[in-house]
């Protein structure tokens, strides 16, 4: 309740200037740099290893969870407050660099799902082609030139494969993977259906991973999955019927200025929610209780809809 007045838009400010920041890091390590600070991974796809760059993130997937946020926010300024300043330009070209240089695929789908939202929402109602390329030909060109060049500083044969297995679960080992641990997930909540298996069931926040075994600190990759394993049938169902309401409840504020990047940003929760654990970052989860606050603004006094926020 007390986050209903709060400018979400302000946090993104320093946010955006610390994607400007990984974004250097990515470039010292694509020409060899290491130390102990920039985050270095191997990722496989269809049995060739590789190096990844999470620079100053920590990993590269919350690498690419962070410059999504940023690359979000750019494109709605440009977008829907038709601020098209230098700044703007270059921290939204900055973020999408360093999304793109991520390797992060799940965001790339949902970074661009919620970006043609904008679009159809808060921009034209020409949707000519023609009347597209015209009134944004130098941002078009500019992220082209963006992506060459940023394609030109990576493994190109490496980067289409990850690009193209981003569905492949039939041959990618990190798809394959996934698919065994929302099984695995399915499985444990039939076995504790009605009640779930406990809080923190699916993750290893705040345990002793020297005492425990690898089957108990087991994660869902997905945060809808997680909700019903841990809390069984009745609160997973409630869960779903809230975030559902509250999807729809964005959708209904996409054209109102002072709701609109809230609702933005719920939606790229809510989609994110499938697939990965995001809700469990600090930032993330502060972000999404923000959203959800703005977004019900006006009705949180409502005898009907606190309820459902509070059991949120």
């Amino acid at each position: 309740h007390n986050f209903q007045d709060f400018n979400l838009e302000k946090l993104m400010k320093p946010f955006q200037w610390f994607i400007v920041f990984c974004f250097f890091g990515l470039l010292l390590q694509l020409v060899g740099f290491e130390a102990p600070f920039l985050d270095l991974e191997l990722a496989r796809t269809n049995d060739i290893v590789k190096e990844r760059y999470g620079s100053f993130a920590g990993s590269t997937l919350v690498l690419g969870f962070y410059a999504a946020i940023s690359t979000i926010y750019g494109y709605y300024t440009i977008i829907y407050e038709k601020n098209k300043s230098i700044y703007n330009i270059v921290i939204f070209i900055t973020s999408l660099a360093t999304l793109f240089l991520a390797q992060s695929r799940r965001y790339y789908i949902f970074s661009f799902i919620i970006m043609l939202l904008i679009y159809f929402f808060g921009s034209y109602q020409n949707f000519k082609i023609s009347t597209i390329l015209t009134k944004n030909k130098w941002g078009i060109l500019s992220i082209i030139a963006l992506l060459v060049v940023s394609f030109m500083l990576q493994d190109k044969v490496f980067f289409f494969m990850r690009f193209y297995s981003t569905f492949d679960y039939v041959n990618d080992g990190s798809n394959i993977l996934r698919a065994i641990k929302w099984l695995e997930a399915i499985q444990r909540f039939l076995d504790n259906f009605w009640f779930g298996a406990g809080l923190g069931d699916m993750g290893a926040v705040g345990k002793n991973l020297q005492e425990i075994t690898v089957q108990e600190i087991s994660v869902a990759e997905s945060y809808f999955l997680k909700v019903f394993v841990e809390a069984g049938f009745f609160f997973g169902l409630s869960f779903i019927a809230i975030t559902v309401y509250l999807l729809k409840k964005s959708f209904s504020v996409l054209k109102n200025p002072t709701k609109a990047f809230a609702a933005y940003i719920f939606i790229f929760f809510f989609i994110d929610c499938f697939m990965s654990m995001t809700l469990e970052y600090v930032l993330g989860s502060i972000l999404f209780w923000i959203s959800i606050s703005i977004i019900t603004k006006d009705e949180l006094g409502n005898k009907k809809i606190l309820p459902k926020v509070a059991l949120l």
